[in-house]
């Protein structure tokens, strides 16, 4: 069975193989000004692609003939390592969007999203800045009411460095997880 995949405004055939959908590597080099013979050869040299590479039949503009096609799951991660030099100029920033586009992603599915960053970096300012203000009032302390304040800043500290304290445990418990898995 063949059907297109539309990426960018360009149809790429999208062939059915075995209970999986095949995208060919030729038409996409084309369209991005890629040499396919040499972008065939660095697949080929990549253990990754190269064991999920096959040839099979494409109906393409100029006919039925033999093309090699990744599955659609690889071309991501082809595409992510294609060195955007050599590639024409044209579809330089678009290859150069897509690569940053797949490496947040990839980053995101790690590591969680980038809120959860932005969160552990306002807790650490935070933690900081409460942490020097507790400084500034334990100089002071004489006063009766900065008895009150220090306990209050104290529990703020507590708080913060709890939510500290899970985020890092969150964001390392993901890291181990991706260092622990099984090596393919």
């Amino acid at each position: 069975m063949k059907d297109l995949v539309i990426f960018k405004g360009v149809e790429i055939p999208c062939i059915q193989h075995n209970q999986n959908f095949y995208v060919a590597v030729t038409p996409i080099c084309e369209h991005i000004g890629l040499r396919s013979d040499k972008a065939i050869d660095a697949i080929k040299n990549n253990r990754s692609l190269a064991k999920v590479m096959c040839i099979l039949p494409v109906v393409g503009s100029r006919g039925m003939r033999e093309m090699a096609c990744l599955p659609i799951s690889h071309i991501n991660g082809w595409l992510s390592n294609i060195d955007v030099n050599k590639v024409n100029e044209k579809a330089q920033p678009i290859l150069e969007a897509y690569q940053d586009e797949c490496y947040r992603v990839l980053f995101e599915h790690f590591f969680g999203r980038q809120e959860a960053h932005n969160r552990a970096t306002e807790v650490f300012v935070a933690l900081h800045q409460e942490r020097s203000c507790l400084k500034g009032l334990q100089k002071k302390q004489a006063d009766s009411e900065l008895g009150q304040e220090i306990a209050i800043s104290k529990k703020k500290i507590r708080t913060l460095e709890a939510e500290q304290a899970g985020l890092d445990l969150e964001m390392f418990g993901k890291q181990l997880e991706l260092l622990s898995s099984p090596t393919v």
